[in-house]
């Protein structure tokens, strides 16, 4: 508020001053850059404290197999940031795997600004010709959540469900929801004989 304040104090106090005959606008000029820049530097100083008082945890846990054996192969979490008012910032996905040789660090993240804007946060192996899952939130996703579909890329097409992320009553901490149970693990199982061909052959939310 005080921050606020000093702005519209400045903005008012060029005003006055643009009246004066005497005024150069050479320094008028110069006024306005001091303006532009304390606003810029206010703002930056308003993002820096969010990020400050923002937490991340793991909304749910990823399980990778592979083959018929659905011997392991890696392991995630799906992941949000909040601030300190509970807003979502950031929802992520982060995994290790290893299958056929090969080794992958998969870290994607999407903000709130491009949730509410419908886009997609895809889970993509390195090597791989398309994403094995995606989290695409649905109409009225906003900072506290809402309904979202999680898409998996399977050896007989891409399946859907539905499910929401929103915050427990009681903790306060955001959830994957699936009708009235919680989504605490995705369970994953790939199929293919090479990593750029890969898909998932089964998959269970539990």
């Amino acid at each position: 508020m005080k921050k606020m304040s000093l702005i519209c104090a400045l903005f008012i106090s060029l005003s006055s001053i643009a009246k004066a005959d005497s005024v150069s606008t050479e320094t008028l000029d110069r006024m306005q850059i001091f303006a532009d820049q304390a606003e810029e530097r206010f703002l930056f100083l308003d993002q820096q404290a969010e990020k400050n008082n923002s937490s991340s945890y793991s909304i749910s846990s990823i399980s990778i197999g592979y083959g018929a054996m659905d011997v392991g192969a890696g392991s995630g979490r799906v992941n949000v940031e909040t601030n300190s008012a509970g807003k979502i910032l950031k929802v992520s996905v982060k995994a290790e795997v290893g299958m056929l040789g090969i080794k992958s660090t998969i870290s994607e993240g999407i903000s709130i600004a491009n949730l509410k804007a419908g886009k997609t946060l895809e889970f993509t192996m390195d090597g791989s010709s398309s994403a094995v899952m995606k989290i695409t939130p649905q109409a009225g996703f906003g900072d506290f959540g809402g309904k979202a579909q999680i898409k998996i890329n399977t050896t007989s097409g891409w399946k859907t469900e539905n499910v929401e992320i929103l915050r427990g009553q009681k903790s306060g901490k955001y959830f994957i929801w699936q009708g009235s149970n919680t989504v605490d693990k995705i369970s994953i199982n790939m199929r293919g004989y090479s990593v750029a061909a890969m898909k998932v052959g089964f998959y269970e939310l539990e």
